[in-house]
C-alpha cells in the first residue's frame, strides 16, 4: 500500500500516511468480502455492582455515632485503645478507615514530639554550655 500524496510505503489498513500525514482512502477488500474482525469479548464488569458479593454492604454512620467516636477520641487513654479497636476489629469500613487514620495521626504526632524535644534539648544544652 502506498500513499497517494507522497508515494511512501504504508502498512496495510493505515488511515493516514506516516510520512506526510495525508488521509489514505480505504479500498474495499477484493470480491466484495468484508474484513473479518475478531469476536468481541463481553465487558469485565457485566454484573451490576450491587450484586457483587465482594463489596461489603454497610449502612452509613449516623450523626450520633460520629459524635460518640469524636468524644471517645478526646479521652486520653481510651482514644488509643479505641483507635486500635476501630482500625483492626471493626467490620464497618467507615470506622475502620477512621481508626487507621487516627493511628497514622498518632504516629505523626509522636514523631513530631520526639523531634521537637530533641531540638529543645540541644538548644538548652547550647544555652547552658556557654
Amino acid at each position: 500500500m502506498t500513499c497517494p500524496n507522497c508515494a511512501a510505503d504504508l502498512p496495510s489498513g493505515a488511515k493516514f500516511c506516516t510520512a506526510c500525514g495525508a488521509s489514505v482512502p480505504q479500498t474495499p477488500p477484493p470480491d466484495g468480502q468484508l474484513p473479518q474482525t475478531p469476536p468481541q469479548q463481553p465487558p469485565v464488569f457485566s454484573r451490576p455492582m450491587a450484586d457483587n458479593p465482594f463489596i461489603e454492604k454497610s449502612s452509613p454512620l449516623t450523626t450520633g455515632q460520629y459524635l460518640l467516636m469524636f468524644i471517645l477520641t478526646v479521652i486520653p487513654v481510651v482514644n488509643i485503645i479505641m483507635a486500635f479497636v476501630w482500625a483492626f476489629g471493626s467490620a464497618d469500613p467507615s470506622k475502620r478507615s477512621f481508626g487507621r487514620a487516627l493511628l497514622i495521626l498518632f504516629v505523626i504526632l509522636v514523631l513530631l514530639l520526639i523531634f521537637s524535644s530533641l531540638a529543645g534539648v540541644s538548644l538548652l544544652s547550647d544555652l547552658f554550655y556557654w
